[in-house]
Parts: structure tokens; sequence; C-alpha cells
């Protein structure tokens, strides 16, 4: 089932993406990226398409990866912030299913691997932006929203949207 809200919302993590590359030539990212992916999240959520609390978990991701692609270009991760880890750990998952997207056979195992991947780098994205003690990325406690955060993403960037 496609919707014009799950394709300008997909349009968006792929120029999120794309972005990565732009940000080690000094080419920003569209200013307007952020508002789009919002605004595309809201008009899900009030459609009743996403729950809410999955729609803030798949923004704070998307945040997250902007900030990581715009630290990639700057001196500040220099030091290796804690979240550079989770961050770049997620862009690559990200990458990756970009990458399988592109494939008539998708390995069923890869996509399970990319989606636990997710739901603990989601979960702990989370908990760091909100000021919570993180710990490790491998023991993090996944919540039901972070799980279906990342189940979206998947189908999100496999199927190019109509989430069922």
């Amino acid at each position: 089932m496609q919707n014009l809200h799950w394709d300008a919302l997909r349009e968006c993590w792929v120029e999120l993406e794309s972005g990565k590359a732009r940000s080690l030539s000094d080419t920003p990212v569209p200013a307007d990226l952020p508002q789009r992916h919002a605004d595309a999240l809201g008009k899900l959520v009030a459609d009743g398409k996403l729950k809410a609390g999955v729609a803030e978990k798949v923004e704070a991701a998307f945040g997250q990866m902007l900030e990581h692609i715009e630290g990639l270009g700057s001196m500040c991760y220099i030091a290796m912030p804690c979240e550079s880890m989770p961050r770049g750990d997620m862009m690559g998952q990200i990458a990756a299913l970009e990458e399988m997207a592109g494939k008539s056979d998708i390995d069923p195992v890869t996509v399970a691997q990319v989606r636990a991947s997710l739901e603990r780098n989601i979960a702990w994205l989370a908990q760091f932006q909100a000021g919570e003690n993180t710990g490790w990325v491998d023991d993090i406690e996944v919540d039901t929203s972070s799980a279906e955060a990342a189940r979206v993403l998947i189908d999100l960037l496999l199927e190019g949207g109509g989430i069922a």
C-alpha cells in the first residue's frame, strides 16, 4: 500500500544517507531536511498510520544520524564522544538496508541481524538524547517502541514505503 507520507519519509532517510558523502565534501545536507522528516512523521501519526511513541523514536534516530553526519566533517569528533559508536553503527545498518533494497534476493537472516542492531541503537540513542544513563549498547533493554521503530525503518528502506 503506497502512501505519499511514507514516500516522503523514505526520501528523507535516503537524503540523509547520501548526506554522509556530502559531509566529507563540505556540502551540507539540505537545511529543510529535518523539518520535512518531522512533517512526514506528523502526517503519518495524524493519519493513524504510525503510533506517536514510534514516531518519536524514528525522529530521535533521524536527529542522531544527522548530528553524526555533521560531526563527521567537523573537528568535534576527534575526541570520539560516547554516542559516536552507536551513531556510526546505525549509519552502517542504514547503508546496508539501502544496499539490500537494490537486490532482488534479500537474506532474511541478514535483515534480522540488521533489525536487532537497529533496535539496540535506537533504544540507546533515545535514552542518550533523553539524558538517561545508557550503559553499553549491547546491554540495552529494547522497549516496544524502539523495536517497532526499527521495523518501520527496515520496511521503509527495503520496500520504499507502504508499511503494513
